[in-house]
C-alpha cells in the first residue's frame, strides 16, 4: 500500500536498548488502507509514514514507502513528478495481491485526520530534496499532534530543520550503523539504531547524555 505500520512500546531507563518497533507490511493486514489503520488503531499501535514525506508535483504531502512508484503501482515515475490527482488514480495494492486491488496512496493530511485523537505518531522523513519538512510540521501542528508525535530521519540536516521549525517536537536520528561521534548531536533527542549494531557501551553512552536508544527492526519475541 506504500507505507509501513510500526509498534513502539515506551522506552525506559535501562542499560539495554529497548526494542521499539515491529514492522508489519500493511498489505498483509487488510485489503485497504483505512481498514488497515483502523485495525491497528484498535490495538493502540503507532504508525510510521515513510518516504512519502516527499511532496507531489502540486505540493501535497503523501505517505508512501518508495520515491519511485514502479514497484507498488507499476508506474515508472517519481512521486514528486506527479500531481496528487494523478497519484490518487494509481493502484498501489494489486502488486501484492488481488485482494488489495484499488488500494491507493494516502495524503499525509488524510493519515493525520484518521489518527487524530486515537494514536501517537512516529513520522519518518526520508532524505530527499523534495521532502516537505515545513509542510509536515505545519500539518502536525494543525491537527494538534504536538506532544503526540516524534519525527525521525536518516538525515541529520532534516532533523536540524525540524528543530528550527518546531523545537518542541522530539526528533530521532536513524542510524544503520552505531558508529561515529553522534551522541552529542544537539538536534537528535534519541537514536534509532539497527539492532545488530547496538551494544551496552553505546546505550550507556547515550543514556549518560539523557537520551535513549531505539532498536530496529525487531521481528520476533
Amino acid at each position: 500500500e506504500g507505507f509501513d505500520m510500526q509498534y513502539f512500546p515506551c522506552t525506559m531507563p535501562s542499560t539495554r536498548a529497548i526494542p521499539d518497533k515491529h514492522t508489519v507490511r500493511c498489505e498483509v493486514v487488510a485489503p485497504n488502507a483505512k481498514q488497515v489503520k483502523v485495525e491497528l488503531f484498535n490495538k493502540g499501535w503507532f504508525m510510521e509514514g515513510v518516504t512519502g514525506k516527499a511532496s507531489v508535483k502540486d505540493g501535497v504531502a503523501v505517505v508512501t514507502h518508495d520515491t519511485n512508484l514502479k514497484r507498488c503501482t507499476g508506474k515508472n515515475a517519481k512521486v514528486y513528478d506527479l500531481t496528487f490527482a494523478e497519484i490518487e488514480q494509481l493502484d498501489a495494492g494489486s502488486w501484492f495481491s488481488t485482494r488489495f486491488a484499488g488500494t491507493r496512496i494516502p495524503s499525509f493530511e488524510e493519515v493525520l485526520q484518521l489518527c487524530q485523537g486515537k494514536i501517537d505518531l512516529n513520522v519518518e522523513i526520508k532524505p530527499s530534496a523534495a521532502t516537505p519538512t515545513l509542510e509536515t510540521v505545519r500539518l502536525l501542528r494543525e491537527y494538534g499532534f504536538e506532544g503526540h508525535c516524534v519525527i525521525t530521519s536518516q538525515s541529520y540536516e532534516t532533523l536540524h530543520k525540524v528543530k528550527e521549525l518546531a523545537p518542541d517536537i522530539p526528533t530521532g536520528y536513524i542510524l544503520a550503523l552505531g558508529v561515529g561521534n553522534y551522541y552529542d548531536l544537539p538536534d537528535a533527542d534519541f537514536f534509532s539504531v539497527e539492532t545488530t549494531f547496538i551494544t551496552s557501551g553505546m546505550v550507556n553512552a547515550v543514556h549518560l547524555r539523557g537520551k535513549t536508544v531505539s532498536a530496529w527492526t525487531i521481528d520476533r519475541e
